[in-house]
């Protein structure tokens, strides 16, 4: 997964310099604030896609003497400062649209300005779909931002294009400032959901619903002696998923019982769901005869209301 995570980072990083590179250069020749904003974009793509690899190659090292949990956070505070920088960059592309439209600077488009735009339009689908599916498949919000970003992009290259091809049949320069105006606000909104996973994950937000089910699910499975469970609390750190409960267990059931009942859902939770599992065992307080039979029985009744 961390081999997978580190490729998807490093052909991000490669690609938007490639392309920033090579519209900022014909941009600055033409003057079209769509191809420089578009330019400026994948600049920053650069940037951003670097400083997550370092976050994830960060967040992959295990926990220390001063980080228990491990150092999962990092990509959280990744995603954190990609998206403030994003914003700002989104609003120095509304406020440079809005001043070369009331300057009235000439935009002059060259022979490469709409190939450029086309090959960027290309490589934004590779890469998003490069870092979607990496995404998905180890959790990283890190990778996720990027990938919400990339895609942001599509729509940006194509702005560009549209702009450039209608001041070719019109002759009206108009369209590139409007187009300008529309990139710089996709960007802006665009970057709000990293924000605001972000700070989600900063403050410890619980996994989603539908995995909080499996849990349980799982959970409920364990054979005797397990008696019921409550306290059931999560939260994510990074990619990193953490869960503890407390589980019940018969209570005349020895210690050794009770902890491979333990050992057995921690083992399950990290098989299917990747997820560290810290686990409390308390003794079943119910009165019953004590048979496998009736316990199971007592635990099916006390888990409706869970």
């Amino acid at each position: 997964m961390m081999d997978l995570k580190y490729t998807a980072s490093i052909f991000a990083t490669g690609m938007a310099g490639l392309l920033s590179l090579s519209k900022f250069a014909i941009g600055l020749c033409s003057g079209s604030m769509a191809v420089i904003s578009s330019g400026l974009d994948s600049l920053l793509d650069t940037f951003i896609s670097g400083m997550n690899f370092f976050a994830i190659k960060k967040a992959s090292m295990p926990p220390d003497n001063t980080h228990h949990y491990g150092h999962g956070k990092i990509e959280n505070f990744s995603a954190l400062i990609e998206s403030l920088i994003i914003i700002g960059a989104g609003i120095i592309i509304l406020y440079n649209a809005v001043y070369r439209f009331v300057k009235k600077v000439p935009v002059k488009y060259t022979v490469l300005d709409l190939p450029i735009m086309i090959f960027s339009l290309f490589f934004s689908f590779i890469i998003t779909y490069v870092l979607r599916t990496a995404g998905k498949k180890t959790g990283s919000i890190a990778l996720n931002a990027d990938a919400v970003h990339y895609a942001s992009d599509i729509y940006t290259n194509s702005g560009a294009i549209i702009a450039i091809a209608l001041t070719y049949l019109t002759g009206y320069q108009h369209f590139d400032f409007a187009f300008a105006l529309i990139i710089g606000i996709i960007i802006i909104f665009s970057t709000f959901k990293i924000f605001l996973d972000s700070i989600s994950g900063l403050m410890d937000k619980s996994i989603p619903e539908d995995a909080e089910g499996k849990i349980k699910e799982i959970i409920e499975m364990l054979p005797f002696p397990y008696a019921g469970f409550h306290k059931l609390r999560t939260r994510t750190s990074g990619s990193k998923k953490y869960i503890d409960f407390h589980l019940l267990v018969c209570r005349e059931s020895d210690i050794n019982k009770a902890h491979e009942v333990a050992e057995k859902v921690e083992a399950e939770l990290k098989e299917h769901l990747s997820i560290d599992a810290t686990i409390h065992i308390e003794p079943c307080k119910s009165e019953c005869d004590m048979t496998e039979n009736t316990c199971n029985l007592k635990m099916k009744e006390k888990n409706k209301d869970i």
